[in-house]
């Protein structure tokens, strides 16, 4: 009898956080369907409907954001992603040349094994930004207990990943540093960002997925969970700066440098302010790099209840607090 007491306080626990909270936020979801991108794998040529590209204007632009909101499940219903951040990512290639104006274009999806998963229902801890699937009480339960053992109890290295089984779409970063055990002579880098501490490279060309890392992969103290999708670049020295954050029940700032070599330099270790208290675990999109000085902010928008919130809810926007 005194067992089945916290089990059933437990329960009603969940019972609250399920339809307080999360029935709550899935109200404030698009009510109609995004639409989808259309891939484009084989370079095709634009056509130049009015104007002239400058002669002087060579080169290659990527973009990235989401595409695909859309998936089609082997029962016949449609897993409909209802938040704009959430769209699994597409790649986007713009190759310009202005001595023949010619405009090329290719995409890609970087996120292909996901859409798979979605299509066989096999898809039970993902961690969206916005996005909360529509499912009852059991289904939320489990999808819970999955985050919390494949995140927190059992989780896989990020390198053994596949390289398009994470959605990893904020940011395309050409000729980013990368570990010195995925460098290739001369090799042309293009790195997918996001804010969590996941980075997938990309085939400069045809923007295959090749590998899933975190910035671990650089040093092992940099292991939060999260980071910035913006990160800074020294124009001088040739350096990337970013941070690693790890929220739980003491967060844990770490700010770093990348030299252009791939030598990684801890610049702090915070867990502090400066009068003792300690940080909480805000959300950090971008920061800022002067000639002296990288200024982190600490938002006053943070991930409430030490990030059990996301794994409860699968959701990051769901778990923030003003």
């Amino acid at each position: 009898m005194w067992l089945l007491l916290p089990v059933a306080s437990v329960t009603l626990l969940l019972c609250y956080c399920y339809h307080g909270s999360y029935r709550k936020y899935r109200k404030l979801l698009a009510s109609e369907p995004f639409n989808n991108s259309k891939e484009i794998k084989d370079p095709i040529h634009l056509k130049l409907e009015s104007g002239q590209i400058p002669s002087w204007l060579n080169g290659i632009m990527y973009r990235i954001g989401p595409g695909i909101f859309n998936i089609k499940q082997n029962d016949g219903a449609v897993f409909s992603i209802r938040h704009g951040f959430d769209g699994l990512p597409f790649m986007h290639r713009f190759e310009v040349n202005g001595q023949t104006q010619a405009l090329k274009y290719n995409s890609r999806l970087l996120a292909k094994s996901i859409e798979q998963d979605i299509e066989n229902k096999s898809y039970n801890f993902l961690v969206f930004f916005g996005h909360l699937s529509d499912v009852g009480f059991m289904q939320w339960l489990k999808q819970f207990i999955a985050r919390l053992m494949d995140l927190v109890l059992f989780p896989k290295p990020r390198h053994q990943h596949r390289p398009d089984g994470q959605s990893v779409g904020v940011t395309a970063t050409p000729n980013f540093p990368l570990p010195t055990n995925m460098t290739q002579e001369n090799e042309r880098v293009l790195v997918s960002k996001t804010d969590a501490n996941i980075l997938q490279k990309v085939h400069a060309d045809t923007l295959e997925p090749q590998h899933i890392f975190d910035y671990s992969a650089f040093d092992q103290r940099l292991n939060g969970q999260l980071s910035a999708a913006h990160h800074q670049y020294d124009p001088v020295t040739g350096e990337v700066f970013n941070f690693t954050l790890t929220i739980g029940a003491k967060p844990r700032l770490v700010v770093f440098s990348i030299s252009k070599e791939g030598k990684t330099t801890i610049l702090g270790d915070t867990t502090q302010r400066a009068d003792g208290s300690f940080i909480q675990s805000p959300y950090i999109h971008s920061f800022w790099l002067t000639q002296n000085y990288i200024i982190i902010p600490e938002s006053p928008l943070i991930y409430k209840g030490a990030g059990l919130n996301m794994l409860l809810h699968g959701s990051a926007l769901s778990s923030m607090a003003w």
